[in-house]
């Protein structure tokens, strides 16, 4: 399945390639990045190191996709930064990579709570039942926030089902 969908992410972003003449098709094209680091996460096939790389080029593709289109619902798919930073953190920590997924959120602790609410309003079912942003609360949880941005990570840890 996972093979099927990133053989089928990557015929898409091949084929939108020629078509690349509006931010919305710059959006889907971020989209099918994003798709295709989140299913190589899960390809066996790859040595670890050879997954970590092309999840790493996908999501720079996105991230410079993201630059070009900002924050969009262009296709109906909240593409921009926070929803890169959302992968970013996500497929490394399914990669076991969590220094690396961490090191986007030092010092940005604030805006991570904010992206993880935003996610929850666009997507709640996949934020509640999702481990790495368990994971992720666990982490901010443990971190110095502004009272706000403090408030509102308990809450969702709350709804996700954590006790901090």
């Amino acid at each position: 399945m996972t093979v099927e969908a990133l053989a089928q992410a990557t015929a898409a972003a091949n084929a939108l390639q020629a078509h690349l003449t509006s931010p919305d098709a710059y959006a889907l094209l971020g989209e099918l990045h994003l798709i295709s680091a989140t299913c190589l996460t899960q390809d066996r096939k790859r040595s670890g190191k050879t997954r970590a790389e092309e999840v790493r080029s996908h999501l720079i593709e996105a991230a410079d996709l993201a630059d070009r289109t900002g924050e969009t619902r262009a296709w109906h798919l909240n593409f921009g930064s926070t929803n890169v930073g959302i992968h970013h953190v996500s497929v490394n920590t399914d990669l076991g990579l969590h220094g690396e997924a961490v090191t986007h959120l030092r010092g940005r602790e604030a805006e991570a709570v904010a992206a993880l609410l935003t996610a929850e309003q666009i997507a709640p079912q996949r934020i509640h039942a999702n481990v790495p942003v368990r994971n992720t609360v666990e982490y901010l949880a443990d971190r110095q926030l502004p009272t706000c941005a403090a408030r509102d990570l308990r809450g969702l840890a709350h709804r996700i089902g954590l006790s901090l």
